[in-house]
């Protein structure tokens, strides 16, 4: 007995000795806050001793206060939810950030946020993203280069392709909500551009100096144009512009000199109840159009069959095609004016002619293109399985007259932005 009592006390003394010490993690000392501050109006960020930065708050990002005595111990980055935009050059330079995991919060980013860091340089050639944001295009660009973000992108960094001139084509899901000033920038290839809603500001310059650039089409939705957004693309001849629309900013259209035609979607009160500031004379001396959209530059018609872009929405569409023409859906009901058009629907024309609407690379009908679209096009390319006439059409994005694995593998690569299908 006096053994078992000599025993619990000596228990209960290395317990007090235990809790005496200093707290302790199972897989090594706690990690220490080592450095704070404020980094905008409504926004705090810290510096724990592993080098994680964490940026807590609402709103954007404003200077890099970490950088004047932490460059070199930042080794993570974690921006929480309720961030929304990313400063200039905020973590430019520190060399050993390696890790970047951002909240779908932040929509906007500018130009050389990520300059000269671990995590950038480790990066491969091509668009790299940060977050949802399309970043920066890196390395080299191919010639005759036709981008698709990726759907669910949310917004386009300042300069992400500026001076990508070798670039044809872009299209943007509706998804994004931004894009940065002079996002596209000197893109001396691009011939056209179609601007969806969800994007309510184009920043400054985001598309100046585009000389190919020959027509524009903003979707409803989008609100303000910044200032000098389409200065100097010499060669715009026709553009869209929503009755949405309020402001058009200085210069927004300076330089256009080939500018002739406006289709405005509203009357002619809300054209004049548009603010247009200066230097936007080509703009007000071409020809307004009315209530009216331009010729479709997103649908083509061959071989009886109406093909279209991805994520199109019917409504939109059948603007395009022209007056007197419905959408159907596979079974023949009518289509909503705000569904995706998919492969197998079915366009009425005025005459009662039919045509079968087909979006390459979506053999599923849901007006998407995804990893089962592909994988649709694999089994029937090794014979598992059996499409009918428009999946067929819709699967053969290629050149040859056989589905085969080379297309399954190109409608994985649209579904996932490294390709753009052609539409015949």
């Amino acid at each position: 007995m006096q053994r078992t009592k000599k025993c619990i006390a000596l228990l209960l003394s290395l317990l007090l000795a235990v809790s005496l010490l200093p707290t302790v993690s199972l897989f090594g000392t706690a990690a220490e806050i080592v450095d704070t501050g404020a980094c905008g109006e409504n926004l705090t960020w810290t510096l724990d001793s592993d080098g994680l930065l964490t940026i807590s708050g609402e709103g954007g990002i404003q200077g890099s206060p970490w950088n004047e005595n932490n460059r070199d111990r930042i080794r993570s980055l974690m921006i929480e939810s309720g961030v929304t935009g990313i400063w200039y050059g905020a973590f430019s330079d520190c060399e050993n950030l390696a890790s970047v995991t951002l909240a779908d919060s932040v929509t906007s980013i500018e130009t050389n946020a990520f300059l000269n860091t671990a995590w950038y340089n480790a990066q491969p050639d091509g668009l790299v993203y940060a977050g949802k944001v399309a970043y920066q295009y890196k390395g080299e660009m191919p010639e005759n280069t036709s981008i698709t973000l990726k759907y669910g992108t949310l917004g386009i960094a300042g300069y992400a392709f500026s001076s990508c001139g070798n670039m044809v084509s872009v299209s943007i899901p509706d998804s994004v909500t931004t894009i940065g000033e002079y996002a596209f920038l000197n893109c001396t290839g691009l011939s056209s551009v179609t601007i969806p809603g969800g994007v309510a500001t184009i920043g400054k310059s985001a598309f100046a100096n585009c000389d190919a650039l020959s027509a524009v089409i903003l979707r409803e939705g989008v609100r303000k144009l910044g200032s000098q957004v389409f200065f100097h693309c010499v060669n715009l001849t026709c553009v869209t512009l929503p009755d949405s629309l309020t402001l058009i900013g200085f210069g927004a259209f300076s330089k256009c000199e080939s500018l002739t035609d406006v289709y405005f979607t509203g009357d002619e009160a809300q054209w004049a109840a548009i603010e247009v500031q200066a230097s936007n004379d080509l703009l007000l001396n071409a020809e307004i159009h009315y209530n009216a959209k331009a010729p479709a530059e997103s649908v083509k018609e061959l071989d009886g069959s109406v093909y279209a872009l991805p994520e199109q929405q019917a409504e939109a569409l059948l603007a395009l095609i022209g007056e007197g023409v419905s959408l159907l859906n596979a079974d023949g009901s009518a289509a909503a004016a705000d569904s995706k058009v998919g492969s197998g629907m079915v366009m009425v024309k005025p005459d009662g002619t039919k045509e079968t609407v087909i979006v390459k690379g979506d053999n599923d009908g849901d007006g998407k293109i995804t990893a089962a679209d592909a994988r649709t096009a694999l089994r029937a390319a090794v014979e598992l399985e059996n499409l009918n006439e428009w999946q067929k059409n819709a699967s053969l994005v290629g050149d040859g007259d056989n589905i085969t694995a080379a297309e399954a593998r190109l409608i994985l690569r649209a579904a996932v932005g490294l390709e753009t299908l052609k539409l015949y």
